[in-house]
Order: structure tokens, then C-alpha cells, then sequence
């Protein structure tokens, strides 16, 4: 699959609330989640859990730029990483905990 993304450091999120909400925007979804980043030779790889979902796993590959990038990735269930990736634990880079708020704009998340 393939993506463009952007990422921006938000300090004020009842802004950019009210901003998605005058263009239109629909709240989708609120989720805690925990990213583990494992240390893989092609590109990255991440675990995501999210309570009550089974974890994804989550292959990409994109430039470490701060600009919009485009990113190509799979997804994979936790046997199918174990099968792509082996069996064995990986060396984990790093995991991040965080609450995230999904909004719908059109055809952009």
C-alpha cells in the first residue's frame, strides 16, 4: 500500500480541532495506543496495539524528511510478521505510548 504523510508538532490541539471542524471535518475515533519500533535492515518495523484490536504489524518504508513523504508499506498479523520476520524477538529501538484522535476530511485521515 501507499501513503503521503506529514507529521507536525502540535501544542495546541483545540485548534487544530476547531480548524478541522470549520473545513468539515468528522471526529472518527479516540485510541490509546503503544508503538514498539524494532530495528530491521529494510526500512522499518512497527507493532501497534490498541486495546480491544489484535496488534498490527506494520512495514513502511519512506525518506527521513520533515516534509510531506511519501510512504510505501504492509501490513501484517503477528504470524505473518513472525513468518516475514522471524520467530525470534527483534532488538527494539523504541516504544511510544499515546492517545490519538483520527479525523476525516474527504478522503484524507
Amino acid at each position: 500500500m501507499q501513503s503521503v504523510e506529514w507529521k507536525a508538532e502540535v501544542r495546541d490541539p483545540s485548534i487544530v480541532r476547531a480548524l478541522v471542524k470549520r473545513l468539515g471535518g468528522v471526529h472518527a475515533s479516540t485510541v490509546t495506543q503503544c508503538d514498539t519500533y524494532y530495528r530491521v535492515i529494510d526500512g522499518t518495523l512497527l507493532k501497534r496495539e490498541v486495546e480491544g484490536e489484535a496488534p498490527e504489524f506494520i512495514h513502511y518504508l519512506r525518506a527521513p524528511t520533515v516534509r510531506p513523504r511519501h510512504a510505501r508499506f504492509t501490513l501484517y498479523s503477528e504470524q505473518q510478521a513472525a513468518e516475514r520476520f522471524g520467530a525470534r524477538p527483534l532488538p527494539i529501538w523504541v516504544v511510544v505510548e499515546k492517545q490519538r484522535e483520527c479525523w476525516l476530511l474527504g478522503d484524507v485521515r
